[in-house]
């Protein structure tokens, strides 16, 4: 949301909150963006780049529109990321910081339960483990995906498509990025 627009918004909320002798968290854009620069948990800024489509198309004048765009992708750094999820307290029992099996009592039969449980991080474990420098080290594995939500409101006319990452079996995401999507892709039903 531009600046001017969360000004007025916080102006139409000023005024609702008139009559309960209140006001808004915030005097302004520049109010809120100090508040959100102040959080010491987080703090990675975003980045951006422009990506435009560079493959085959289909001979003038019968070029969609979206292949010559340049589109936007918003994003965090996901290693600084990774960093303040490690750092951040509330986050200390909520991953598994190794590979793990789980097995069943009654029988000899493994559950798999979330990343950390399977093989391949076991596999990957045992590779850590083979230079002596890595002592004390973790497998950190990096899973990104896109929950198909598009983001209209917050950027006003342009949509946008949330990247999300999950670390190392931590219980839900954190989104670090957004992509713009071209117009076209905006109408499709995901099955």
């Amino acid at each position: 949301m531009s600046a001017p627009n969360i000004n007025t918004l916080l102006d139409l909320w000023a005024t609702l909150l008139l009559k309960h002798h209140d006001h808004p968290p915030f005097a302004d854009h520049k109010d809120l963006y100090k508040t959100i620069d102040n959080i010491l948990i987080g703090g990675v800024n975003w980045q951006s780049f422009n990506i435009q489509y560079s493959g085959d198309k289909p001979a003038e004048p019968d070029v969609p529109l979206w292949m010559s765009e340049w589109f936007d992708v918003w994003y965090h750094d996901p290693h600084e990321v990774a960093q303040n999820i490690l750092a951040n307290p509330d986050y200390v029992n909520e991953f598994n910081y190794r590979p793990f099996h789980e097995f069943s009592v009654d029988k000899d039969e493994c559950h798999f339960q979330d990343f950390m449980s399977a093989d391949w991080a076991w596999q990957q474990a045992d590779i850590i483990a083979t230079d002596p420098s890595n002592l004390g080290a973790t497998f950190v594995p990096i899973i990104l995906g896109s929950d198909k939500t598009t983001i209209e409101a917050l950027f006003e006319e342009d949509i946008f498509s949330s990247v999300l990452r999950s670390d190392f079996g931590i219980v839900g995401e954190v989104v670090v990025g957004f992509i713009q999507l071209p117009e076209v892709l905006t109408g499709l039903t995901y099955v």
